[in-house]
This record gives structure tokens, sequence and C-alpha cells, in this order.
């Protein structure tokens, strides 16, 4: 305790002329810091109170049996829900404790494959000379040979060798200009697409080069639905049976929520500009396990005069695609896998599109296209039709 009447007895008592009035200031402000101190401590540790209990009040209020584990990554908002936990004396403990692991493993993520992180390995490989050498994590390796799994099975139309080709659209992390010209763009071809790297693989390390120093690499449409696939791995690893999780409306899910079959996953209505809210859907899937991926050209895209470009490019042109497809939804065992395929698909149309679909192993997919008349065709796989609640297939459907 700072008892400030010991200071003024000890300078009353004080012989020395040279005990100043600020010897006594100074012993007086630390009095008063230790006071502020001590009241900073007690607001610091209510309000960590407060915000723990409401975390733990946020958490119940999804739905009865639910707790909910949520965070920001990627540009855009990540969400766990768990309808089981391992066994633990204090579940409230053990959540927030797990949602600390997945932030933490999603900050590593970026580290790894963000190109907004001018830092990130990405990024420190996207700025390299020509033909130097830049060892890969285990991340990036496994990003990479997805890349290139899909980039096969997709006749080409996925490749996150375009960087340039985003770049020069206005579509990536540098300001956006005008459309670029026919020089332009043949100049961003010549440099973009996985050819222009080459990897090896030794024992214990990868490591890349790239033919030409302007070439870059994009995980942009993959990145988020293989992130999901690591949230899925920490909860199988902690002990998870029934849960949901999600980054930017890319879904992994395991067993079903208290109640019900499956969870009952959302896609929305892919009108133009912002949902006008997240009940504007146009169908839902039930799952109980796998992963959903959607990518559409609804929502980001740029306007040169009267013509509306998506950010979606089709790598074999360089251009943005152009078609009455407006959204695809993917149905596979993984959500990187799903993530990649969605887009490819968007760049096939629907017809080569469900070709490739039919081709693979557990894959199904849902079209929705534009009618020309203001409303959406839904054009579904069987195995996606089989999952698409009763209620919701009713109306304006195509099948094969």
């Amino acid at each position: 305790m700072c008892d400030l009447t010991q200071i003024k007895n000890s300078r009353a008592e004080s012989n020395f002329l040279s005990f100043s009035v600020n010897e006594t200031t100074t012993s007086i402000e630390r009095c008063q810091l230790k006071a502020v101190d001590r009241k900073w401590i007690l607001f610091v540790a209510l309000a960590s109170l407060l915000a723990l209990y409401w975390r733990a009040r946020e958490r119940e209020a999804v739905q009865p049996g639910l707790i909910l584990l949520q965070g920001e990554t990627m540009g855009t908002t990540w969400s766990v829900q768990l309808a089981d936990l391992p066994l633990a004396a204090d579940p409230e403990w053990v959540a927030s404790n797990l949602e600390r692991e997945i932030g933490e493993r999603l900050q590593q993520i970026n580290a790894s494959l963000s190109t907004w992180d001018p830092t990130s390995l990405i990024s420190r490989l996207n700025r390299a000379p020509a033909d130097s050498l830049v060892q890969l994590d285990e991340d990036f390796r496994e990003v990479l040979a997805l890349s290139g799994q899909v980039y096969r099975e997709s006749r080409g139309a996925f490749d996150p060798g375009i960087g340039p080709l985003i770049e020069a659209w206005g579509f990536g992390s540098s300001e956006a200009g005008p459309e670029p010209d026919a020089r332009q763009l043949e100049a961003a071809r010549r440099v973009a697409g996985l050819q222009a790297f080459s990897w090896q693989e030794e024992p214990s390390v990868w490591s890349i080069r790239k033919s030409h120093s302007a070439s870059r690499l994009d995980f942009s449409a993959v990145a988020k639905g293989w992130a999901v696939d690591q949230l899925g791995r920490i909860l199988v690893s902690r002990g998870a049976g029934n849960w949901c999780a999600e980054i930017g409306g890319e879904v992994l899910c395991s067993g079903s929520p208290p109640g019900l079959e499956c969870w009952r996953i959302g896609v929305q209505n892919p009108r133009e500009g912002p949902p006008a809210d997240q009940l504007d859907l146009q169908t839902r899937i039930c799952l109980t396990s796998g992963a959903l991926a959607t990518s559409g050209s609804y929502r980001n895209y740029r306007r040169f005069q009267e013509r509306k470009l998506p950010h979606i490019l089709d790598p074999r042109s360089g251009r943005p695609i152009e078609s009455s497809t407006v959204s695809v939804t993917v149905l596979a065992p993984a959500c990187g896998h799903a993530d990649a395929l969605a887009t490819a698909l968007m760049v096939l149309g629907p017809q080569e599109g469900m070709e490739i679909v039919a081709a693979l192993d557990e894959v199904e997919a849902l079209f929705l296209l534009d009618d020309g008349q203001g409303g959406f065709r839904q054009w579904a796989s069987p195995g996606m039709e089989a999952r698409m609640l009763a209620s919701d297939t009713a109306d304006s459907r195509e099948s094969e």
C-alpha cells in the first residue's frame, strides 16, 4: 500500500535543503501510477472475464448442443461447429484451446501461401529472379501437388501459374488499372502457367525454380479449401467426431449435428452484390461427410465500359470467362480438391464440366446457369441431386 503521509513526514524531518519538490512529486507520481496500474489490471481482468462469458454465450447460442469456434483468416472468416468434444473436465477450456490451436495453424498456412503477405513463402518465390532455387515447406508442397493434380484432371482449366494474368486484369494484390491491351496480355501469357515452373523432390527437401522472373504462382482458388482440410485434421486428431468446419463458405463436415440426420449446407442464391441475408439460398445440401466448395462469377468482377468481367480467368485464353454459368458447387471427399475443381468447372462450363465430374471418383457438381430472365437453372449430377433436400429441388431443375 502506498501511504502519502509517509512522504510528507519524510520531507518535514529532512535537514537537507537539497531534498527538492521534484523528489516528492516523483514519489507521489509513483504512488499514483501504482494506483492506476491496479485499476488497469482490474479493468483488464474484468474485461477478460466478460469476453470469456460472452464467448461462452455465443458458443451456446448457435444451436443447442453445438459449440462455435471462430476467427478471421485469408481476408474472410473461419468457423467450426462442434457437436461433441473429447472428454474433459472443462469443455469451455478445451474449446478455447482448440480455437487458439486452429488460429495458430491458419497463421502458419498464411505464412506459406498468402500472396497478400509480402513476407510469405509464395510472395518471396514470386519476387525471386529466374532460375534461383527456392526451398518449399510442407504446406506449399501439398498445395502445389494438389494443384498439379487438378491441372491434369481439368485439362488445363485450373492453373495456379496464372499470377501474371491475374495482375494484368487487376484482380491481384497490385493496384487495378485499365483493361490490358493485346500486347500486355500476350506479354503476361508468355510468362504464365505451371509450365513456367519446375520443381524437384529430394528425400527431405523440395525446391522450385521459375524460368521467368515475372512468373507468379497464385493459390487463391485452392488455398481456402485446403486450409479447411487442415482444420479437419486438427479436429480428428483431437477426437471430435461430429463437426462442420468452414473458411469463407468452403465446408468440410463429419457426422451430424444434434437431432438431425446430416449437416445442411446452404448454396447461396447467386445474385449480384452482397447477399440480402444469410438465408438467401438457392438450395441446401445434406452432408454427413465430405466437402462442399463453390466458385462463382457474381460477386468479384470488374467493369470495363459496358462489359462486366469476372475474376475467374481461363488459363488457356488468358481472359476472364464469359458464359451463362454463374456458380458451380462441387462435392468431394477433400475441400481443397473441391475448391480447385469448382474454379475449373466454372471455366469449362456445364457440358465439358460434367464430363470431367463423371470421370472422377466421389465427385459431384451443381451448376447454376443464368436463364436470361433474371433467374437461374440448376444442373446437378446424379449424386449431387440425391443430396439436395427435396423441398429445394422442385423448381427450375435440370439433371443428367
